[in-house]
């Protein structure tokens, strides 16, 4: 018996491939130039509007706006629909039909879909017909204070505390790569859940403050800031414009030398904290600015009144333990703010410094102590830093260095000396009469230009002609403010207590003297024309308060402008 064999089916079909014609050929090189045209047209857009290209492929291109704000996504916006449009649909040269459109998928048959299924799809047909009551065409801007530009950050959703670093070499504090200047404590409050030893740290003042003088003035202080504390948010508002602590001015961040007006939102409980407050402009009105930016409020997740609070507590030095329970704030934030107000002394000394000290024929008295530390046996002692103190005994005006000591394997006296004199050229007046004692080098004065240095020993230590003020008030007042936390410090915050203990001597002998120089000092470095904001500027000092920062003294102010009522 012979089987015949059938040859099955296969798909396998014989074709040829064709040129494209003229007119297919007329449509590929059309639709490539619009993909040019479109290209350029959008990265116009995103230099404009201050953007970057974040990828770029065969297929998609990525962009993203650099500080984003509500007025300009929906600039963008708007710009991207008014490209989208489509064009006319091209004419078809004669002789061409048009092809037919790909048939719709054809629907499943009713006699193979359950009774059950049927009455869904139906059901979800019907819900689908009806007009949607929520979806709205609206173009308008709804902003708020934590999306307009630099406004306060309370109750941000994304908002995440950051805390520094804890892995820091604190030896390195003079290289390229510095650390930040209280990682170190920040590792031990995280290890053994403590306070930070910054917080314990109290600058009080003594050279002209009497006995019970820095408290005199309290009571009207606390009146002061009670009735500050009761205004209406816009009252508030007003009162931080009219004392400088927010600008009085602002300029458009995208368009140079066109200055904002300050207007009042019509829904103030988009701008609770300002009382409806807000900064807008001609050139971008969808666009708006918070009164708090470039503030010392800016980004903060706190209100302002609770910063002001804050303020106040510094000015009185008030326990910390006691701060953070009346205030209702973590240690973490009052340490931090703490710091940008020493900051704020640290550029006040450079500002209001009272010129070189002393002068021809007057009196300047020059010391130096070394701090440290000692095992718990008491065998050993190790210098952690050393101290130059400047005191002009006439005016009582002061400064203090701290400086770090050389190490074993390059200790030389003459070096030792010219490291630790070195700020006194920026001090004191080179015909001034230094009196001085053994801790200080003779030669090392002479040769910076000091020709009138009168050194005494330990045992003329009461005489006219001795530096016995400095050296008490070295001996005494310094070594006081840290005495059970400077292992745990950083030079740079021994430096920040220092700053802000002779800004206290000179600005701050009575309280409400403090919180009145505090608030002018800050005022000045928020009018301060920076492409830096405040709080930047802020922590920059406080990394580095060796520097010279008397060019932060230059600042520029003005009247407020009122625009109309936003709406």
């Amino acid at each position: 018996m012979v089987q015949k064999l059938i040859d099955s089916p296969t798909l396998a079909m014989e074709c040829e491939v064709e040129d494209l014609t003229p007119e297919q050929k007329a449509a590929y090189d059309k639709a490539i130039a619009e993909h040019s045209e479109m290209r350029d047209k959008l990265n116009d857009i995103v230099i404009m509007n201050g953007g970057e290209k974040i990828y770029s492929g065969n297929v998609f291109t990525a962009y993203q706006i650099v500080g984003a704000s509500p007025d300009m996504d929906l600039q963008f916006a708007k710009e991207l629909a008014a490209l989208a449009a489509v064009p006319p649909k091209p004419k078809l040269p004669k002789g061409f039909k048009k092809r037919a459109e790909t048939p719709p998928e054809e629907e499943e048959d009713d006699e193979y879909i359950p009774l059950s299924k049927r009455i869904k799809q139906k059901n979800k047909e019907k819900e689908k017909s009806k007009p949607s009551a929520k979806t709205k065409s609206s173009t308008s801007v709804r902003p708020t204070e934590n999306t307009a530009v630099g406004g306060l950050q309370i109750g941000a959703v994304d908002a995440k505390k950051k805390e520094p670093s804890a892995i820091v070499d604190l030896t390195k504090d003079d290289k390229d790569t510095k650390p930040t200047a209280d990682s170190r404590e920040v590792t031990f409050s995280k290890l053994q859940g403590k306070t930070f030893p910054s917080l314990v740290v109290v600058a009080r003042p003594s050279l002209r403050a009497k006995d019970g003088a820095l408290n005199s003035d309290r009571p009207q202080l606390d009146a002061k800031v009670k009735t500050v504390l009761m205004h209406t948010p816009n009252k508030f508002t007003e009162w931080l414009i009219q004392q400088g602590l927010v600008r009085s001015e602002q300029s458009c961040a995208i368009h140079s030398g066109q200055s904002l007006k300050l207007g009042m939102y019509s829904d103030a409980t988009k701008f609770p904290y300002s009382g409806g407050y807000v900064w807008i402009s001609e050139c971008c009105p969808n666009r708006f600015v918070s009164v708090f930016n470039g503030s010392l409020f800016e980004a903060s997740p706190h209100p302002p009144a609770t910063l002001l609070k804050l303020l106040y507590h510094w000015t009185c030095q008030t326990n910390v333990q006691n701060v953070i329970q009346w205030v209702k704030i973590d240690n973490l934030y009052v340490k931090q703010f703490y710091t940008w107000i020493r900051a704020a002394c640290t550029i006040g000394l450079h500002k209001h410094g009272k010129g070189l000290l002393g002068g021809p024929g007057k009196k300047v008295e020059v010391g130096v102590i070394s701090l440290g530390t000692t095992t718990q046996d008491g065998q050993q002692r190790q210098v952690k830093v050393e101290v130059l103190g400047v005191l002009d005994p006439e005016t009582k005006h002061l400064r203090l260095r701290a400086i770090e000591p050389l190490t074993d394997g390059e200790r030389n006296y003459k070096k030792r000396f010219a490291k630790i004199l070195e700020p006194l050229s920026g001090w004191v007046n080179k015909d001034s009469n230094i009196l001085t004692d053994l801790t200080v080098d003779k030669g090392t004065l002479n040769s910076m230009g000091y020709k009138s240095v009168t050194q005494v020993s330990p045992a003329d230590a009461n005489s006219r002609n001795s530096n016995a003020n400095i050296m008490d008030y070295l001996r005494r007042i310094v070594p006081r403010m840290f005495q059970n936390t400077l292992s745990l410090l950083s030079r740079q915050i021994i430096q920040q207590f220092l700053d802000e203990l002779v800004w206290r001597e000179w600005f701050g002998t009575t309280q409400g003297q403090a919180f009145d120089n505090i608030v002018l000092h800050l005022s000045e470095q928020t009018r301060y024309d920076s492409k830096e904001n405040l709080i930047t500027r802020l922590n920059r000092v406080s990394a580095n308060p060796f520097k010279d920062y008397s060019s932060f003294a230059v600042v520029t102010g003005g009247s407020s402008k009122r625009g109309s009522k936003r709406r």
